[in-house]
């Protein structure tokens, strides 16, 4: 269903729209059952009618350290930025991981 509107919709495969973001949750065939991910994904396109996704970020995840609020997606972004300038240097990020260092006042990422 599309976020972050505050009601939940289910919207059909067929239905999503390029750039918006949609939560995803997975249905029984049946739809007796249901079960929210909580993996935020956005609509980049469609290949033979069937929709192409990126993962923007997980629902309700925050780094916080003091007053400090740092979300997913701009945590996300920062990687992105910093893989870019890391491939300028022959070299890649495979995987990351946050740690909050609060040894030091104020504490950082």
């Amino acid at each position: 269903h599309e976020v972050p509107t505050g009601k939940s919709e289910l919207v059909e495969l067929a239905d999503v729209e390029v750039g918006k973001e949609y939560e995803l949750v997975i249905t029984t065939y049946a739809g007796l059952n249901r079960y929210r991910v909580g993996d935020i994904l956005q609509v980049t396109g469609f290949y033979n009618s069937a929709p192409q996704f990126k993962f923007v970020r997980r629902k309700n995840v925050l780094l916080s350290i003091e007053s400090d609020k740092t979300d997913e997606a701009e945590l996300q972004k920062a990687v992105e930025n910093a893989s870019v300038l890391l491939g300028e240097q022959g070299t890649r990020v495979i995987e990351y991981t946050s740690y909050a260092e609060t040894k030091t006042i104020p504490g950082h990422y």
